[in-house]
């Protein structure tokens, strides 16, 4: 297995951004993220705003491709935003065919390896909170929902209703009925 890194810092590495992108997308749709429907490569919106952003990432010299190869074939990938000393995974993707031996932790420790040693890094911030994340003793951090709207009364009453609504949401999942009415939806949503 071999990883490498492609960085939005060079021309061809801009150019190849499209390309990298849709080795991207077909890691990540040929598993269950495809299977369930919320892959990027099944919303044609999703694609192309991601499309989109690769792009616009790149020309800043923002983007970097993580892939973790097994004989010239990417087995885990990454699609990370390089902020100053800060690296934001977005999405990641592995192949499930590998998945006892672990691709997406393997391209992580390299990538964490890499950039604490030699890169200047210092975060990767994962913006999630993962079951996997445990394997690497990552401190959580909060993060806040927020609602701006005009201050005027009915966008404001609508915005009241809507953080309402998120946080009533969010408590009713906790509960077993709630979390059972969360997975029936997302299965009549994935069909």
């Amino acid at each position: 297995m071999n990883t490498r890194r492609r960085t939005g810092s060079s021309t061809a590495a801009r150019r190849a951004a499209p390309d990298l992108l849709q080795q991207f997308l077909d890691l990540e749709k040929a598993g269950w993220k495809g299977a369930a429907g919320t892959a990027i490569a099944c919303s044609r919106h999703r694609a192309d705003f991601y499309t989109d952003v690769t792009q616009r990432m790149g020309e800043r010299g923002w983007l970097e491709w993580h892939f973790l190869e097994l004989d010239g074939a990417p087995v885990a990938a990454h699609l990370a935003i390089r902020f100053g000393r800060s690296l934001v995974l977005t999405k990641i993707a592995y192949d499930e065919a590998y998945a006892r031996l672990g691709p997406g932790n393997l391209l992580f420790r390299a990538l964490a390896a890499r950039a604490f040693a030699d890169d200047g890094i210092d975060e990767v911030n994962c913006l999630t909170n993962m079951q996997w994340h445990q394997n690497w003793a990552m401190p959580t951090v909060g993060y806040h929902d927020m609602v701006i709207t005009r201050n005027r009364p009915l966008p404001r009453l609508a915005g009241l209703v809507e953080v309402q609504g998120i946080g009533l949401a969010r408590r009713a999942q906790a509960t077993p009925l709630g979390a059972s009415l969360v997975q029936r939806a997302k299965a009549v949503r994935a069909a």
